[in-house]
């Protein structure tokens, strides 16, 4: 295989193509994959101790035949849980943070490599040798996960096509689905929790709750309100972060400098911005790499027109 790569008639993409199929950048990504996947997995718990159950707290002392949860002891379990919840949610938050940032670390190490770029400390930080999370975690993986991770990068029209050109096509499929996906997920969820807490409080109308249960009520929607207040701040950040990267990669200046600006930048928006339930990925995939694929034919032509 290094006799190919030294060959003058192999083309950067071709190069590329070896690089991001090799074992060693395939085990990144299972392993980005998979500790994305615990992130999640322990967002949902959040959310379920968090979200779901307040609201329930919220509702069942309201029902006019379960006096059991208007008996002041109980009453005073839910509160101290609420209480509690707080903190463990910041708990839960801190490690979840944590795994995406060993896999964003991770996700970069792959670009770097696939790229073709030198790590360079001004801009990307210290180069944490994250090989043995990689070993550890890839045993873990299962066979027919990997088969989805071939071809990471579309390099479709793009064989001859210089290595800059190249490089900064593919950063653009890094950000592809990140802002359509973010605003529709950010638009459903605030949807999702406005619609509950209304209904949350007409129930409560409706079964004639007292004051008592009402400000019982707001108390639990505390970590809730939090919840919202995080989730809406990430999504102005991540969005104003996205736009930045577009001017760089927009700018008729790039450069490998700016190659690598932007993958710390990249780095930075993955680390900070909130996981998406892949549901929502799975829902919108087909129309979206349509229409990803007509966009990045129609770059590549515009590349073309302009080096002749």
């Amino acid at each position: 295989m290094e006799k190919n790569l030294k060959n003058k008639n192999v083309t950067f993409a071709e190069k590329l193509q070896k690089r991001q199929n090799s074992t060693v950048n395939i085990k990144r990504l299972a392993t980005q994959r998979r500790l994305y996947s615990k992130a999640k997995k322990i967002n949902y718990f959040n959310f379920m101790i968090t979200v779901f159950i307040p609201i329930l707290i919220l509702i069942l002392p309201t029902i006019p035949d379960w006096s059991f949860f208007r008996i002041q002891v109980v009453t005073l379990i839910f509160h101290v849980y609420t209480l509690a919840v707080i903190l463990l949610q910041y708990w839960l938050t801190t490690y979840s943070s944590n795994l995406k940032k060993a896999a964003t670390h991770i996700q970069l190490e792959f670009d770097i490599d696939v790229f073709d770029l030198k790590w360079d400390k001004r801009f990307l930080g210290t180069n944490t040798d994250s090989s043995e999370l990689v070993a550890r975690e890839f045993e873990k993986v299962s066979k027919k996960d990997l088969k989805v991770l071939n071809n990471w990068y579309d390099l479709n029209g793009l064989s001859k096509k210089e290595n800059k050109v190249i490089v900064r096509l593919c950063q653009k499929q890094n950000l592809q689905w990140s802002f359509t996906i973010r605003k529709r997920a950010n638009r459903g969820f605030n949807i999702f929790i406005g619609t509950s807490i209304i209904i949350c409080f007409l129930i409560m109308l409706f079964l004639k709750a007292n004051l008592v249960q009402i400000t019982n009520g707001i108390v639990n929607f505390a970590p809730l309100i939090t919840w919202i207040i995080t989730i809406n701040k990430n999504y102005k950040r991540d969005k104003n972060i996205l736009n930045e990267l577009y001017d760089l990669l927009n700018d008729k200046r790039y450069s490998e400098c700016t190659a690598l600006l932007i993958e710390a930048k990249i780095t930075e928006y993955r680390q900070n911005s909130s996981l998406i339930p892949d549901f929502v990925y799975r829902i919108y995939r087909k129309d979206d790499e349509k229409v990803y694929r007509q966009a990045q034919s129609i770059t590549v032509e515009s590349h073309v027109s302009q080096t002749k």
